[in-house]
C-alpha cells in the first residue's frame, strides 16, 4: 500500500527523521508498505517550523485521509533600555516584552539575548534565564498564554564608550536597542 504524507507550507522535512524507507519530494512524504492482515505501523518524522500561524496537515493511504492542524504562535519580542545615553561604568536596565498575539497559548518558548562586548550583565538579575559566558548568551525558555505580554528584565553595568547595540531573538523575530555611552 501507498501511504503519502502532504505538508504545509511554513515548515521544513529532516529528511533523515523520515521513517521506514519514506521519501520526501515536492513537499511530500510517500511511504510503500506491506502490512498483514491486523498489522499496524507507525510512520513518523520531524520537521522544523519555519512560520507562524495555522499549519494543518494531511496523511493519505488510498481514498482515506487523516487532517491534523497546529498553531505556532507568532510572538513579538520588543526590547527597551531604561537610559539610552548611560555613562561609563553606569548600570542600566534592558527589558523585554513578549507578546503572544496567537489563539493559542505558547509553551517553551525560547528567548535568547547576545551581549555585545562593553556590557557586564549582573547574572542576578534575569531571573529563572541562564548565562553561558563563553557565548555571552541569556535564554529563557518561557510559557506565554494567548493574548498575553510577558515581561523580562536585566542589569548591566556599561563598560564601554560609542554605541552599542543589543538584540533579543524569539524564533525569526528580533528586537534591538542601541545605546550610546558617550566618551571622556
Amino acid at each position: 500500500m501507498t501511504v503519502w504524507d502532504e505538508l504545509p507550507a511554513g515548515v521544513e522535512v529532516i529528511e533523515e527523521s523520515i521513517s521506514h524507507d519514506g521519501t520526501y519530494s515536492d513537499g511530500v512524504i510517500t511511504w510503500f508498505i506491506n502490512l498483514q492482515a491486523n498489522q499496524e505501523v507507525n510512520l513518523t518524522y520531524k520537521v522544523k517550523i519555519i512560520n507562524y500561524g495555522n499549519f494543518t496537515n494531511t496523511a493519505h493511504v488510498g481514498n482515506l485521509t487523516s487532517n491534523v492542524t497546529i498553531n505556532i504562535p507568532n510572538i513579538i519580542p520588543n526590547k527597551t533600555v531604561d537610559k539610552e545615553n548611560p555613562n561609563y561604568g553606569e548600570n542600566i536596565t534592558y527589558t523585554i516584552v513578549l507578546e503572544n498575539n496567537a489563539v493559542s497559548d505558547a509553551k517553551g518558548v525560547t528567548v535568547t539575548d547576545v551581549l555585545p562586548s562593553g556590557l557586564v550583565l549582573d547574572e542576578s538579575s534575569i531571573g529563572t534565564g541562564t548565562y553561558n559566558p563563553v557565548t555571552r548568551t541569556i535564554t529563557w525558555i518561557v510559557d506565554i498564554n494567548k493574548g498575553e505580554k510577558l515581561t523580562l528584565t536585566y542589569n548591566v553595568t556599561v563598560n564601554v564608550y560609542g554605541n552599542v547595540t543589543n538584540n533579543v531573538t524569539v524564533g525569526n523575530r528580533t528586537s534591538n536597542v542601541t545605546i550610546d555611552s558617550p566618551c571622556c
